[in-house]
């Protein structure tokens, strides 16, 4: 895959309140609070609980060690255009009282880079690929 110097990176992401395919099976989304959307169709975003929440933290670890055994030589954490873990971070799409509350951007982003560096160890994934966000910080 990486033959002649080319680097392979992989991008992961988690579609949350966006997850059309979900969303056409089930009749709602996750996302960090509850609330309605009418884009695609009309529907309800339900509420991650705490369990789920580290569950999703969880598939993201599995899935960095999966890439670097699949010799990615970097792994891209996509937390952009209202993806879930962007959600997170925005005070319109999060309106948790919990540990996960957006009530200030700075403990959002504290906590997202706490849980990045105590999965990851930081900036290098298990010291052999680069691991690094993509953020957006608008709802």
């Amino acid at each position: 895959m990486q033959q002649d110097g080319a680097k392979a990176l992989i991008q992961l992401t988690h579609a949350g309140r966006f997850a059309e395919p979900y969303l056409r099976r089930h009749g709602y989304v996750y996302g960090p609070s509850p609330m309605t959307l009418n884009s695609p169709i009309s529907h309800q975003v339900k509420a991650l609980d705490q369990s789920q929440i580290k569950a999703i933290i969880g598939y993201y670890a599995d899935a960095t060690r999966r890439a670097i055994q699949a010799g990615f030589a970097g792994i891209e954490l996509s937390s952009a255009q209202r993806l879930l873990p962007q959600s997170f971070l925005s005070t319109f799409s999060n309106q948790r009282t919990d540990a996960y509350g957006a009530d200030s951007l700075e403990k959002s982003r504290s906590l997202y880079f706490r849980n990045l560096g105590g999965h990851y160890g930081g900036r290098r994934a298990t010291g052999t690929a680069w691991l690094y966000p993509r953020l957006s910080l608008y709802a």
